[in-house]
């Protein structure tokens, strides 16, 4: 096939190879494409609950529902005697835990953890911080989450729960089930920052954004066309045009 001054002979070998890699570099763009709108709905709605008004969780039927980022309000008490920190949690360079306490909502029969907030360690990590609670009637209001990301780990625990509060490196909902023998639903709720049972509250919803998606597809497209060039580059040879010589010579 001759273009312009090339001639571009396609060989086998380069030609399956080239046809095999291509598609996949655009989907995985498109791919690419797809999560950015995705991450994008998701802000959105983030946005639209967090603004919207606080709903009143009466029931367990009230989270069977999606719930995640709603601001709730809670009537119950909570379990001092199971309390949970979350450890290696920093703030501003201070080592510290996040407190989580099971909180009952219909007087035992469902539960779910609260997120107090975050408390310092102290030097002797061999003490723990006093976090005692009151198991009196109270209300609270937060918002609404999953719990926190899954840490890697050799193990469940940083040590057994013999003694509590227990000392753990994640919020695993199965764990504190055989802990407690509780009917614990798999949300937090993360205290406002104002209320008399919260520590220090820096907790913020988070979704990630598009723009990292974007990116990557941005690259993968970028390799579709780099691998389009070299194709033709190593397929093809400049044709030499003779120029023709005049009567006179």
């Amino acid at each position: 096939m001759r273009i312009g001054t090339l001639d571009f002979s396609p060989k086998l070998l380069p030609t399956l190879a080239t046809a095999i890699l291509l598609p996949i570099l655009v989907s995985l763009g498109f791919w690419q494409l797809d999560r950015a709108v995705e991450k994008q709905q998701l802000q959105l709605l983030m946005q639209e609950r967090l603004q919207a008004p606080v709903k009143r969780i009466k029931s367990a039927g009230s989270l069977q529902e999606d719930m995640n980022f709603r601001r709730a309000m809670l009537r119950g008490h909570f379990d001092n005697d199971h309390q949970y920190l979350l450890d290696n949690r920093i703030y501003k360079g201070q080592v510290g835990y996040a407190v989580y306490t099971p909180f009952t909502f219909d007087r035992g029969e469902s539960w779910i953890m609260v997120n107090r907030g975050w408390i310092a360690s102290g030097k002797d990590r061999g003490r723990l911080p006093n976090i005692t609670v009151s198991g009196e009637e109270t209300e609270l209001q937060g918002v609404l989450s999953q719990p926190p990301g899954q840490l890697m780990q050799l193990g469940n625990r940083v040590e057994s729960n013999t003694a509590w509060p227990a000392r753990v490196r994640n919020i695993d909902v199965g764990q504190i089930l055989a802990d407690t023998n509780k009917r614990l639903h798999a949300y937090v709720l993360n205290l406002d920052t104002g209320s008399e049972h919260a520590y220090f509250q820096d907790w913020k919803p988070y979704v990630d954004t598009p723009q990292k998606n974007q990116s990557y597809a941005i690259q993968w497209f970028s390799m579709a066309v780099v691998l389009l060039l070299i194709y033709i580059s190593l397929n093809s040879r400049r044709v030499r045009t003779s120029t023709p010589k005049s009567d006179e010579e």
